[in-house]
Formats: structure tokens, sequence, C-alpha cells
């Protein structure tokens, strides 16, 4: 209730192009008008583009780093990429963290 979701379909290998096309602005802009919120979901920005071609359309952008997977160096440069196309990095989410366990930001990533 209260929550329309709309998946991407199957992978192309124009994503970019469509992603980043006046069509897609329109789509998002009016859609945006109908719902007031949107979430957008890409796939990791390392080894594809998509986030980064959607992430300026966007109001804010936040990376999701997995606890053990993804470094600071990579969170770090995945930022640098953000807003090197003018996207507003709002902020980080870390995942896979024990809820156990009481860390701090710098157990996981050290200190930069």
């Amino acid at each position: 209730k209260n929550l329309d979701f709309l998946a991407a379909g199957p992978a192309v290998k124009n994503a970019p192009e469509i992603l980043g096309s006046s069509a897609m602005k329109l789509f998002l802009r009016e859609t945006q008008k109908k719902y007031g919120v949107l979430i957008l979901v890409s796939p990791p920005l390392l080894p594809v583009t998509d986030a980064l071609v959607l992430s300026p359309l966007a109001d804010a952008v936040l990376a999701v780093v997995r606890l053990g997977q993804s470094s600071l160096k990579q969170l770090q440069e995945s930022v640098g990429r953000f807003q090197s196309v003018g996207a507003r990095v709002a902020g980080a989410v870390l995942t896979g963290a024990d809820r156990g366990e009481r860390r701090s930001y710098r157990d996981y990533y050290g200190a930069s």
C-alpha cells in the first residue's frame, strides 16, 4: 500500500545511453511530480556506470558499503566519481555489521 515498484527489466548493452536520455529525464521528472519521493537503486558504481549516469538526476546519493567487502579506498573513489559528475553525496550506509558488536568506524576501515 502506498508503494509502487518499477523493475528495470533485462540487462541491455546501451544502459548508459538509455539512463542518460532525455526520455529518462522526463520520465523521472514526471514520476517525481506524481509520487514526491523516488528511490533509484543501481548496480555497484565501480564495475558499471549506471549509478554515475543516474546520480546527477537524483536529489542525493547514498553510497552503500558492505563490511568486509568495500574498502575505504573504494568508498573514496566512488564519492570522487559521484562528485565529478555533480552528484550530491548525502552519506553512506554500512551493511553487514554485527549488531551485537560495538565497534567504531575506524575499526572497520582503519585510520584514513
